[in-house]
């Protein structure tokens, strides 16, 4: 299933090209369809058609100001469950309670439970619309309780090995046995999975099952028709005995004897693939007789519900729908064979009130993915949520959870279950038999031994089914005896804590500052039995100078907790006070630890947490008259830092301005700002981290430098002269050198200065606006709305020798018509690198037609040649610029830097100003087009001549790798001629774009990586 390759490590920056899965899922929606869930207080005009499916003709276009994109608009789900998911929702409550408080960046938290009320799936107009900026456009509309793509699924990462037709089944001789009790099923042998996990144990001591438990088995089908799964078929007996054509027992399914198709919309849910057969065999082919195999369990009833096409795909909704179909109609077990990086919100609300009756299981998926959290790792839904048991199996191809007992994800993610998965036999389409192997066949091993669990213990909540799998699981799988044996006892774990300073009258900023008193609230995880008295304790960390805090509240008890539940007590909390005299972002180590009782019984794994004091100036007012930001204390600004009357505010050297969330800088129109970082004491304008928001940044709002006259900041000229006004000022410009000093920039000038972490609010805001100078300026981790822009041509910007990486923007830049004889308001840019940057409109510096910020090259210096650009010497590496549905961007891009028309032709060179990170042609060739791609001739500029290109980069540039030779092969664009690498000598090269301290030895590792299977 995956080959495995060597892949060399270096510490410099050599990015994977190879597309994550969580890119690829998240792309991967059906076109031209989205889902909306709207506020349940609103009304919708919700009614009941006769078969109980909720139907509104309400106006959702017209609500959310998009009809004219909408085509049609339908409600999901049924009268029943949406009735009881309104019952449900208060029972959710307190499961949510505990959750509220903890940061929800890394899982979706919803402000409180949500119910399948008024979810609608809408269909637009045009196929092609962009579905992902649609949702942008409504999702923070009032009446919106979410929106999301309608995700699409797939089962097709599996491997299949030998198979066995049902003529050679047929021939098998039934004689055979384990050690344990004797099964005369012919391939019983080749089931390794029972034995292994103990199965056949509890079939020998407790039960083979009795056929009270459903196990619904969500997938491409089943072939109810095979002798090894026919007898053990669910049987609507309603419709069976009913009336042909009618809906006998009122569930919305005319003649659903068996399960339901919802691909094909009727009551044969047959299997066209083979996935969905094998597991539902895995789970419960009948057992002893004779025939085939035996499943998990013997004696059970499978629900075949039909949501993959036979290619191994179907969608978020159609798979809620099965969902909600097997819970209503009596599934005790929900078998889910497949799992995806991205996460639905509405089928995981459909888990949510399918576990108040089911038990859930579902693959981890197969991509040897660490769940995480990490930079590198991904949870993969549904079997990352914790109300589902995740089923990995013990294989490099799997996707993996190292920490089965706990987690730090916000949401509790969690894999909880290994079983085996590879190369498990069962059965097929057409009575035969075969293996395969994956974590899908790893889960209806689980599903079916968690029948005969259900079916021995009804009594035991599913909370305490889970503690009890997973803590008696042995190295490596799952131990289904042990598991009906054990008796339970609690296994205590902190899962996170959360922090306030709102004691004693307190400002409650968020920020810890000296001498405040700081509350913690511990998150505990019972990971198994219950238990009544629940403590925990905070100490200082070991070595920890204990004279920067005093611990005023050591120990609290917080109450009973259940099996596999959770707990926290947001009354009772630890409590530490910090010293008078603790100086800025210094940190204090703590472990906290949980237990039962007086006597510290089942004790858990202490855990560290760290509390970083402010010692800082946090600023909340305006700034009304001239003002100077000092680098002896770094000064946060709580709301927007608007600075007004006139004043003049000055940053020294080497200060860190930290942001409030959405907060900008704005700057009157009779105000101004100087930013005067060296480039030994660069100054820092970032967001707030630490206390109140965790580790990670928050991003703040971006700058706003207000005009009040058409004139201010605006650049003029003809091919004699350039003139910058500036009011009734003005001035005659011969050189680009001039133009840092202008009076166009007197108000707003920015010199080594690091921005980062801005986003503009907003779909269409810009992040920068106004008049400014940025000279050795860094802008970095910057984003902003889907169609908004980097800077906005409000006014003039110049970007002076500056970097800008590690960003995302709408487009890069808005600017009006310049052209030799007059340019009005832009943006320029001069020796300004850009890295790392993803642009969803494009690299975009102009609108179609109007050529780039350039100076008649007669007027200006003539080193500055060619003109465009500005003579710019830049480096374009490993930006990604995508544009859906406008081919048309890259050649848009050539008309702006050569100010040509569409039709205009001829042969152009590769401008001599961009390097594009890559050493060959045909890879250049797919970024720009010409007349010779006739996809877009209407779009491509003349003809253009790719020798010209520049395939390595400009020594001035900041130093970079940008090339890795492997044994005479260019790793990145010659990837495919290399050779596998394995024992041996092999020859690496590493190129630089200047020269390098060679007394220095590079640093290089190596690792085996499992590319994910595409």
């Amino acid at each position: 299933m995956k080959n495995l390759f060597i892949c060399i490590l270096f510490i410099t920056s050599i990015l994977n090209a190879q597309v994550s899965p969580q890119q690829r899922d998240l792309m991967n929606f059906e076109p031209g369809e989205l889902i909306v869930k709207l506020k349940d207080n609103l009304d919708a005009g919700i009614t009941y058609a006769k078969n109980g499916k909720a139907t509104s003709s309400f106006n959702i276009g017209n609500l959310l100001g998009i009809s004219d994109k909408v085509k049609s608009s339908t409600m999901m789900f049924h009268q029943k469950s949406i009735e009881a998911s309104i019952v449900n929702k208060q029972k959710m409550k307190a499961v949510y309670a505990a959750k509220a408080a903890q940061n929800p960046n890394n899982g979706y938290t919803p402000k409180e439970p949500l119910t399948m009320k008024n979810i609608f799936v809408l269909k637009t107009s045009d196929q092609q619309e962009n579905i992902l900026q649609l949702i942008q456009q409504i999702k923070d509309d009032p009446n919106v309780e979410y929106a999301e793509p309608n995700y699409i699924y797939s089962i097709d990462n599996f491997e299949v090995g030998d198979i066995i037709t049902a003529e050679e089944a047929s021939k098998m001789s039934t004689t055979n046995s384990s050690s344990t009790i004797e099964v005369n099923d012919p391939l019983y042998s080749s089931q390794s999975n029972i034995t292994s996990t103990n199965i056949d144990d509890v079939w020998d001591q407790y039960t083979t099952g009795d056929g009270s438990q459903v196990i619904a088995i969500l997938d491409t089908g089943g072939d109810y028709t095979h002798p090894d799964l026919e007898e053990n078929t669910w049987i609507n007996t309603e419709e069976l005995n009913g009336v042909a054509g009618y809906d006998d027992d009122g569930n919305g399914y005319v003649d659903d004897i068996r399960g339901w198709d919802f691909i094909n919309i009727d009551n044969a849910p047959l299997d066209d693939n083979m996935h969905g057969t094998h597991v539902a065999g895995i789970a419960g082919a009948v057992g002893n007789n004779g025939i085939g195999i035996a499943g998990a369990a013997w004696d059970v009833k499978l629900m075949h519900i039909k949501v993959f096409q036979s290619t191994g795909q179907g969608n978020s909704v159609t798979i809620s729908d099965g969902i909600e179909y097997a819970y209503t109609n009596g599934a005790t077990v929900i078998n889910m064979s497949f799992a995806s990086a991205s996460e639905s919100l509405t089928m995981r609300l459909t888990l949510e009130n399918a576990y108040a009756s089911a038990i859930l299981v579902a693959a981890a998926g197969n991509y040897g993915t660490n769940i995480g959290p990490c930079r590198t790792c991904l949870p993969f839904f549904p079997a990352a949520y914790s109300f589902v048991l995740g089923v990995q199996d013990y294989a490099g191809y799997s996707n993996w959870d190292p920490h089965p007992y706990y987690t730090t994800y916000s949401f509790l993610y969690n894999y909880e279950l290994i079983a085996p998965g590879t190369g498990i036999m069962s059965a097929i389409p057409n009575g035969g038999y075969a293996t395969l192997t994956g974590t899908s066949m790893a889960t209806p091993l689980v599903a079916g031994a968690l029948a005969l669990y259900k079916e021995h213990k009804p009594d035991d909540s599913k909370e305490l089914m889970f503690g009890n799998l997973i803590n008696t699981a042995a190295v490596p799988y799952v131990d289904i005896l042990a598991t009906f044996e054990v008796e339970p006892e609690p296994r205590l774990a902190i899962i996170t804590h959360s922090k306030k300073d709102d004691i004693n009258e307190q400002n409650d900023n968020g920020y810890f500052e000296p001498g405040e008193t700081i509350e913690i609230l511990p998150l505990i995880k019972n990971y198994w039995g219950p238990t009544d008295d629940v403590r925990v304790g905070i100490a200082f960390a070991e070595f920890e100078d204990q004279s920067k805090a005093t611990i005023i509240q050591n120990e609290i008890q917080i109450g009973s907790i259940s099996a596999y539940a959770t707990l926290q007590d947001l009354n009772e909390t630890l409590k530490i006070t910090l010293a008078d005299d603790i100086a800025n972002k210094v940190q204090i180590k703590f472990v906290l630890t949980a237990w039962s009782g007086p006597n510290q019984d089942y004790i858990s794994q202490s855990i560290p947490i760290t509390i970083e004091v402010t010692n800082a100036i946090i600023f909340t007012d305006y700034i009304t008259e001239d003002m100077t930001l000092t680098n002896d204390r770094e000064w946060i600004f709580q709301n927007s830092m608007i600075i007004s009357n006139g004043a003049i505010l000055n940053i020294d050297p080497g200060t860190i301005v930290r942001m409030s969330s959405q907060a900008k800088i704005i700057v009157c129109p009779t105000c101004s700002i100087f930013s005067n970082g060296t480039a030994e004491e660069p100054v820092k304008i970032t967001g707030v981290s630490g206390p109140g928001v965790g580790e990670s940044y928050v991003y703040w709002g971006g700058i706003i430098i207000e005009h009040n006259q058409d004139t201010e900041g605006q650049l003029g000229g003809s091919s004699s002269q350039i003139t910058a006004y500036y009011g009734n000022e003005e001035e005659s410009l011969s050189s680009l050198d001039e133009i840092p000093n202008s009076i166009a920039f007197q108000r707003a000038k920015f010199f080594f200065t690091e921005f980062e972490y801005a986003r503009a609010p907003g779909l269409s805001n810009y992040t920068y606006e106004g008049s400014f100078l940025a000279q050795n300026c860094i802008f970095s981790y910057n984003t902003n709305g889907s169609s908004g822009g980097f800077i906005s041509s409000s006014g003039t910007a110049f970007l002076d020798k500056c970097l800008v990486t590690r960003s995302s923007f709408g487009g890069l830049t808005s600017m009006s018509q310049f052209s030799t004889s007059y340019v009005s308001y832009g943006v320029i840019y001069r020796n300004t690198n850009w890295i790392y940057n993803t642009h969803s409109f494009g690299f975009s510096l102009a609108g179609p037609g109007y050529a780039p910020i350039q100076f008649n090259q007669n007027v200006l210096d003539e080193n500055y040649n060619p003109p465009y650009y500005n003579g710019n010497i830049g480096t374009i590496m490993t930006n990604n610029f995508t544009n859906p549905g406008n081919p048309g961007t890259y050649p848009s891009l050539f008309l702006q830097m050569y100010g040509e028309t569409s039709s205009t032709t001829g042969i152009y060179p590769f401008p001599s100003q961009f390097w594009f990170g890559t050493t060959s042609e045909e890879v250049l060739r797919t970024m720009f087009f010409d007349y010779t791609n006739p996809r877009i001739d209407n779009l491509a500029v003349g003809i253009i001549d790719y020798s010209t290109a520049n395939y390595v980069p400009f020594e001035e540039n900041h130093a970079v790798v940008w090339k890795v030779e492997v044994n005479g092969y260019d790793a990145q664009d010659e990837y495919a001629l290399m050779d596998p690498l394995g024992v041996g000598t092999h020859e690496f090269k590493v190129y630089f774009n200047r020269g390098m301290d060679t007394s220095v030895n590079p640093q290089v590792s190596f690792g085996v990586v499992q590319p994910y299977n595409q």
